[in-house]
Formats: structure tokens, C-alpha cells, sequence
């Protein structure tokens, strides 16, 4: 999603040629990786097997993640500045997904695979994406005080704090920035499940319900941010 392709649905068997752009050294580098291997699988290297996944986050279970995870800092920075701009109406969505689940999907679907499977490319990711809208809600819930103000109020406190606070700016840049600004710093944009939806075809047909993707709602993000508050990060 991080490209100039304007669908809002993405199937698992697309192939890369329907974008022009893409944007960040990290999403091209993914970009040219998946290249090669399909240019292999054409060539014929049969048991080739393409994995794409969402935004990992932290564990479902002990709610453990990386400090400077993309979702961690975010988090981060909402609990020490406690403020979110007003939306004005707008939603921004952000993809979730556990990382013992993105695990244990890999692991599920890679051991049931050989150079006779029909599918070979497969989503990893939550169904479910998380709304800016109801992470405060979730915020409210748990008592955690966070001050929605106006954009420009919003723009000039993050501008005044302190450097290590700047992800909360950054993670927002959708709304916040103009779009030619917003384009330089798009690889550092959260919110790029934004009115787009994955296609599961080929990863539900091996988990079958097995093993789900653990929704995106209060009682795991109460681990986050618990896992967080024992860290002594807000």
C-alpha cells in the first residue's frame, strides 16, 4: 500500500506492475525482493512461496513489542503528550497485527506447502483495521486522559516538544500535510490501511479458523499499553 496504486482493494494474486511509484526504501526494497522471486517462479523455481504482511505489532498474549516499532512509538507518543488532533470528521485506519499471530500463520501455511500447491502468494495481516476514532474511544475507556484539540493547535504543540515525541506528527502526516508534503515523508505514515482492504482467499483456505488474527480492540490494546507502562515508557 505504500505506492501510488488508488485501489482500495488488493488481492493476493496481484502482480507488482499496477503501480508507478513506491514510496521509502523499505516498501522498495520489499517491492524489488518479491520481483525477483516471481521472476524465479517464472523461470521455474516451483516451490517459491511469497509471504506478504501487514504492520506487526506487539504480542496478543503478554502485549511484549519493540520500543521503536512504528506502532509502539505511536502509542508512545499519545500517552506522553496526551493530545490527538480533531479528525474534522475524517477516519484514519491503521493495520494491526499480533506478532505471535503473524508467527504462527507462517508457520501454519509454509508446512503445508510443496512445488505442487496452486497458491503461492499470501496475506498476513488483520481483517480488521483499527480506527483512529476507536483507539480514543479505547483511550476513554481505560482512563486515559488524551485532549483532542484543533489541527494547527495540534501542529504547533508537537512542533514544540520534545524530539523523541515528533512520531505522533510524523504517524498523522495524511491528515496533517498537503500532498506534496505529505509525499516526502509517506514511508513514515501509519495510516496506510486507510480505506483499503486485503484480500484472504488463499491464506483462509490453509488456517481455516484455525488460527485468527486477534481483533484489534480493548482488551489488546490494554496489553500494549501495559506492556508500556512496565517499561517506564509514559
Amino acid at each position: 500500500v505504500s505506492t501510488n496504486d488508488p485501489r482500495e482493494r488488493f488481492y493476493e494474486n496481484d502482480e507488482l506492475n499496477t503501480m508507478s511509484e513506491v514510496y521509502g526504501g523499505y516498501a522498495q526494497s520489499k517491492w524489488v525482493s518479491e520481483k525477483l522471486l516471481m521472476n524465479a517462479k517464472q523461470s521455474g523455481m516451483d516451490s517459491i512461496f511469497i509471504y506478504r504482511f501487514g504492520l506487526i505489532t506487539g504480542d496478543s498474549k503478554t502485549g511484549y513489542s519493540k520500543r521503536d516499532d512504528f506502532f509502539s512509538e505511536f502509542l508512545q507518543s499519545i500517552l506522553n503528550l496526551k493530545i490527538l488532533p480533531d479528525l474534522e470528521g475524517k477516519e484514519l485506519s491503521v493495520d494491526v497485527t499480533a506478532l505471535d499471530y503473524a508467527a504462527n500463520a507462517c508457520i501454519t501455511i509454509s508446512s503445508q506447502l510443496n512445488h505442487t500447491s496452486k497458491n503461492s502468494i499470501f496475506h498476513i495481516a488483520n481483517p480488521k483495521s483499527l480506527k483512529l476514532s476507536e483507539l480514543i474511544s479505547i483511550f476513554t475507556q481505560l482512563q486515559l486522559s488524551i485532549s483532542q484539540v484543533p489541527k494547527q493547535q495540534f501542529i504547533d504543540f508537537c512542533k514544540s516538544s520534545e524530539l523523541e515525541n515528533s512520531y505522533l506528527y510524523l504517524s498523522l502526516s495524511r491528515f496533517i500535510l498537503e500532498n506534496r508534503a505529505f509525499t516526502l515523508i509517506r514511508p513514515l505514515d501509519l495510516f496506510q490501511a486507510t480505506s483499503v482492504q486485503f484480500d484472504f482467499t488463499n491464506t483462509n483456505q490453509i488456517l481455516n479458523s484455525k488460527i485468527e488474527c486477534p481483533k484489534p480492540d480493548i482488551s489488546l490494546l490494554q496489553k500494549y499499553i501495559q506492556f508500556l507502562e512496565s517499561q517506564e515508557l509514559f
